[in-house]
């Protein structure tokens, strides 16, 4: 009975010795990253309890509070922001963040400001840039992969650039910024493929607004990809993040009269999601990840003349520069701060700060594409995506015999690559995992119970994932496709209930990216497609996961789908060839030997099979994908031969994770579809209008 007193007296002074902040740390690690609220909620409370004189953590330990008790529908929580109303006046940032989700400023704060829809449709992508008079938008125009711009005034569609499809049928053009006059453009163009056929070479194009034929600016082999960010107001630097191929970010600006590239810095691999010249040109803004390990960004500010750099705005929210205001006197920035996402305003002078941000929207998440001469900000949304849903299938007729039902409802239109565990009694799927940020990258692996509806969230020590996870037979683990933290792309063994990363296959710079196709039903051999960068070819290969040695299986211009049979004999793989210029399915022997044609088609214009083949549960079908990308449907094949007959299953371009049991499929769908790398995400463009008078209202 002592040493239980004792056990009970120690666990109390150890919690007691957790210092305020530390509280307020744990309770956002429970509320953002683990979903944990009611947890959440106790250690708010004890945060702004134990607070004492530091009245700044204690109110925003209550504004967090009162946003755990919002997503609960709690009605404690619009006492609580009334507290730090009333309790709290001189944490005029708090306050404001109360005000906003109480609602009481919305007259005063937002009077006069508009918000409107100026373009939607499958041609949106989220590439492009507005001009300074806020007339044009740039797109790609992903038929061709030209350079396009759309007139908003009159909803015409031109193009810039007139692609040689003969010869660069796989290039295209991808991000652009105006020049503050608005008569050229600078955008990024893929070239021929030095890191693999997924990460091409790019380099800078520049071309006038009316056309006429493009000099490169910038093209260096080192470089795998530069994103463009915006042009300086003297119209001779361009700001960009680069990705060399040694996994090394940067930050620099390349001069817009001869190319030459000025590093300023070498940054976290995830990047910057914004950076902004100031207006008289003198300052940079541009946001980061907060650490190594977190997805909260910090905002800083570089001085040009290199003099000094300044991080103004750090704060537990995640935050995203948006641009400047006309006058140079306020920096622009998204974050999550008031519990949802809003536009804010933080007032500067010579780079320093003036004061603490103010809440100019509530309720926005803008992904900035400029910012015009009148002062709009105009910015593109991810209105929908795919989710994962559940259907009842008979395979032997090929018929639906339930509607597809969606199983996920965190992180709406995130959701993808859904995967049956080994005994079909849980679901894995990727998700976005961070509700504030706009990107289409995911990196959480949810696990969901069938029977239960319970779902548990891995995040892997991961930049992203991609193509979907592969579960282990024994499903004590998956092996997945992705990109660590610093850049590195590969193969990775994730464990099953810790979430813990291991790499198994590392792309080497300029070897070309190696993706996990396949894994043998027992667990011993993955199968790897690896691209070659002498012969730009794909090769299938068998990697033994404890020697690491590696059996090439086949080689071919194009690998897009491999699906292995349930008996582990047959791989099933789906590809084109350049020199016919069709695409086919192939069975090929696992163990070796020659491969067997059983599908072939011509390909015209755009490569008529989808990336994925995969097998029926008893091993007497393929299914796979044709058709142009905007209008694909599902086929069944016999694997003995035969005519393929279309399968009445509306499946997007992800193949189908088909239950043990042989009566279920989980998918990917999307209720929308647009275009680009993305196809099956709505994007729309909206603007933000008159918001610039209240930000003089407020000096």
């Amino acid at each position: 009975m002592k040493r239980i007193i004792l056990i009970g007296l120690l666990a109390t002074a150890l919690a007691a010795a957790e210092t305020p902040q530390e509280l307020y740390q744990k309770a956002l690690v429970k509320e953002r990253s683990e979903g944990k609220l009611d947890e959440a909620i106790q250690l708010y409370r004890r945060a702004a309890e134990a607070a004492g004189k530091d009245r700044a953590l204690a109110a925003n330990a209550l504004v967090q509070l009162a946003a755990c008790y919002e997503k609960l529908g709690n009605k404690e929580s619009r006492k609580t922001y009334e507290r730090v109303v009333r309790d709290y006046t001189d944490q005029k940032e708090a306050v404001a963040m109360a005000r906003a989700r109480l609602g009481h400023d919305a007259k005063t704060t937002e009077t006069g400001i508009v918000t409107r829809q100026v373009w939607t449709g499958p041609k949106v992508d989220i590439s492009g840039a507005v001009s300074p008079d806020g007339r044009l938008i740039t797109f790609t125009d992903w038929s061709t992969g030209d350079l396009a711009l759309h007139d908003l005034t009159t909803g015409q569609d031109r193009r810039l650039t007139n692609k040689d499809t003969s010869n660069e049928s796989s290039q295209y053009a991808y991000g652009s910024v105006f020049s503050r006059d608005g008569k050229q453009i600078v955008y990024a163009w893929t070239g021929p493929a030095t890191v693999s056929r997924y990460h091409p070479f790019l380099e800078l194009r520049m071309t006038d607004l009316n056309g006429g034929k493009p000099r490169v600016l910038f093209s260096n082999r080192d470089i795998g990809w530069v994103n463009l960010h915006d042009w300086s107001p003297d119209g001779k630097w361009l700001a960009v993040q680069l990705d060399r191929v040694d996994h090394i970010a940067q930050i620099g600006l390349i001069s817009t009269v001869d190319g030459a590239l000025r590093v300023l810095r070498s940054i976290d691999w995830r990047g910057v999601s914004k950076m902004a010249f100031s207006p008289d040109g003198r300052y940079l803004a541009y946001d980061l990840p907060a650490s190594e390990d977190s997805e909260q960004r910090d905002i800083h500010l570089m001085a040009l003349d290199s003099s000094r750099e300044t991080p103004v705005v750090v704060h537990p929210a995640n935050d995203r520069v948006l641009g400047w205001s006309l006058d140079g006197k306020h920096l622009l920035f998204a974050s999550d701060r008031s519990g949802s996402n809003g536009m804010w305003a933080l007032p500067v002078a010579d780079g320093k700060l003036q004061g603490t941000p103010d809440l100019i929207k509530a309720d926005i998440n803008p992904s900035p594409i400029g910012l015009t001469q009148a002062g709009a900000l105009y910015y593109s949304v991810v209105a929908s995506g795919r989710d994962v849903y559940v259907a009842s299938v008979d395979f032997e007729t090929g018929k639906m015999l339930s509607s597809p039902t969606m199983i996920v409802t965190r992180y709406a239109g995130f959701n993808d690559y859904p995967q049956w565990s080994p005994d079909g009694k849980l679901l894995a799927y990727m998700s976005r995992g961070d509700p504030s940020s706009n990107s289409m990258l995911m990196a959480v692996l949810a696990i969901r119970s069938m029977e239960t509806g319970q779902v548990r969230e891995l995040r892997p020590n991961l930049a992203y994932l991609n193509n979907g996870p592969l579960w282990s037979p024994d499903g004590a683990f998956f092996v997945a496709n992705g990109a660590d933290k610093k850049g590195r792309t590969g193969v990775y063994r994730i464990d099953a209930q810790s979430g813990e990363t291991v790499p198994l296959v590392i792309s080497e710079p300029r070897q070309g990216n190696v993706t996990a196709q396949a894994l043998s039903p027992d667990g011993k051999v993955i199968f790897l497609v690896r691209t070659d960068m002498n012969t730009k070819k794909d090769v299938l290969l068998a990697r033994d996961v404890q020697s690491g040695n590696e059996r090439e299986i086949l080689r071919r211009d194009g690998i897009g789908g491999v699906a292995i049979s349930r008996d582990g004999r047959l791989l099933a793989i789906t590809g084109f060839d350049r020199s016919t210029k069709s695409g086919s399915v192939l069975l090929v022997p696992v163990e070796g030997g020659d491969p067997r044609e059983l599908l072939r088609l011509s390909q015209s214009g755009l490569e008529p099979l989808g990336v994925f083949v995969a097998w029926s549960p008893d091993n007497k079908f393929l299914l796979f994908r044709k058709g142009p990308s905007s209008a694909r449907e599902t086929f069944r094949i016999p694997v003995a031969g035969g005519i393929p007959a279309r399968f009445g299953a509306e499946w997007t371009v992800r193949p189908p994770a088909i239950n043990p049991d042989g009566r279920q499929v989980a998918f990917a769908m999307s209720k929308s579809s647009g275009s680009g790398p993305n196809p099956a995400s709505k994007v729309e463009i909206w603007a933000l209008e008159n918001f610039l008078p209240t930000l003089t209202t407020k000096k």
